[in-house]
């Protein structure tokens, strides 16, 4: 968090501290063997500084809340110089001091904050589930709760948190010192910024199996007891789950190619003097294209001019995408229409060519259905058409139709590849006699279809 220089204070702090004036800020205890007769470790000295990131974060934010809008001052952290002057008896009782600040009532709600915090958080287990072996074993036994019920209701939910909560700032008492009643939702902002620094993931994580460190410091005077223990299990995975909130989206990276495709839409506009048209596709909205040569235009201009209502057209040649979406026709080989108005299959036509890539609920990427074989399927639907018995017509998985004849008599199935190609599956449900054939011969599946139908 950079502290802006030249950044103006919060009004009413204008007193000038007295240079060298020092007093008690905090202490906590280190129990354990090796911190006996007031020894200090060297190793243990990081918990300190720690403990002075955690406040100093907790007091910006503090400082943020009563001054809606403003930076905090550039001299904001230099001023919080915390040092340790001596240590008492009684395991290692750290006593620390600091130099008298105009910031002093925002640096001591600040430690008033983190120890309330890691109270709610150690003592009554809010935001975390604790993996205790013994607990899991007693199914029975619940999880610690407040002493007040009361109190539960303004508990910190990890679930809650939010790095963008929309609560306007409170008014903060006249003296900070701790006295400050905090909303739950000025609590989540604090657990939330807290819990995104390392400081936090390893607080107590220099300690030995037999070691502890004990804050006393809160206004309730409540012990909160932290051992080896307490940061994996506690700390690291609230600094791990807010740290997957904060985790951005990888941007997708979309791949510009350019190949000859085709696809199908209604054409809306022409402009022969520009060479250029708009096409409203069935997958891709309006797209823009481009032709080249005077046989295009008198195929475009036919299919423009065919009817009142423009007819549902494809178009082959080459066009830009991004990705998998359609940005622009380059050049036009090919126009056919693709839809005869009068036709009962008409709208399913239709709808098997405005398929996308993801229609198959069971496919990653479905292909798209081959016009290929939506003619073959037409010219088969028309050569059958007086048949008694209603086809239907569906998407093949490969990219191929479908067509299926069905009674209480046979049931005659027509699969048609991209290619195409041709399966005919004849079943007789009186004698359950069944028979297949292959072919690439559109004219002579025609005739078998005819046959297994009559």
């Amino acid at each position: 968090m950079n502290d802006d220089e030249g950044a103006i204070g919060a009004d009413g702090i204008d007193a000038d501290p007295a240079d060298n004036e020092t007093g008690l800020f905090a202490s906590f205890k280190l129990d354990g063997a090796r911190f006996n007769g007031g020894r200090l470790p060297v190793d243990a000295l990081v918990e300190l500084q720690r403990y002075r990131e955690l406040i100093l974060e907790a007091a910006k934010q503090a400082w943020r809340e009563a001054n809606p809008g403003e930076e905090v001052p550039a001299d904001f952290s230099s001023a919080f110089d915390l040092a340790v002057t001596e240590i008492e008896d009684g395991s290692a009782v750290p006593l620390m001091e600091k130099a008298r600040s105009a910031y002093d009532s925002f640096y001591d709600a600040g430690r008033v904050e983190v120890e309330a915090l890691f109270a709610d958080i150690i003592n009554r287990n809010f935001g975390v589930v604790l993996a205790d072996t013994e607990q899991d074993e007693a199914s029975d036994e619940e999880a610690p709760i407040a002493e007040n019920e009361g109190e539960a209701d303004d508990g910190i939910g990890l679930g809650d948190v939010s790095s963008e909560a929309t609560e306007s700032p409170e008014e903060p008492d006249a003296e900070l010192g701790g006295k400050r009643e905090r909303s739950a939702q000025s609590k989540q902002r604090l657990l939330f910024s807290l819990a995104s620094l390392d400081a936090f993931r390893d607080f107590g994580s220099s300690l030995r199996e037999e070691d502890s460190l004990v804050l006393s410091g809160t206004e309730s005077h409540e012990e909160v007891r932290i051992t080896s223990e307490t940061a994996p299990r506690v700390f690291r995975p609230i600094f791990e789950q807010v740290a997957l909130d904060l985790e951005e989206p990888a941007e997708e990276v979309l791949e510009r190619s350019k190949y000859t495709s085709t696809v199908a839409g209604r054409l809306i506009a022409l402009n022969a003097d520009a060479k250029n048209f708009k096409i409203k596709t069935l997958l891709f909205d309006l797209v823009h294209g481009r032709y080249k040569d005077a046989e295009r235009l008198e195929d475009l201009k036919k299919v423009l001019e065919s009817s009142a209502q423009a007819p549902l057209i494809r178009i082959t040649g080459r066009m830009s995408w991004l990705g998998d979406q359609l940005k622009q026709i380059l050049t036009v080989d090919e126009v056919e229409l693709l839809e005869i108005e009068t036709e009962p299959w008409s709208r399913r036509i239709v709808e098997l060519a405005s398929l996308g890539q993801s229609w198959h609920p069971e496919l990653e990427k479905s292909p798209l259905i081959s016009f290929t074989a939506i003619d073959a399927a037409r010219e088969v639907l028309r050569a059958t058409q007086k048949s008694e018995i209603a086809p239907g017509v569906y998407p093949g998985e490969d990219g191929g139709v479908i067509v299926e004849w069905s009674s209480p008599q046979r049931v005659v199935t027509l699969e048609i590849s991209p290619e195409p190609d041709f399966f005919l599956f004849h079943l007789d449900v009186a004698s359950g006699d069944a028979t297949e054939f292959d072919t690439e011969d559109l004219s002579e599946v025609i005739a078998r279809v005819g046959e297994a139908l009559s």
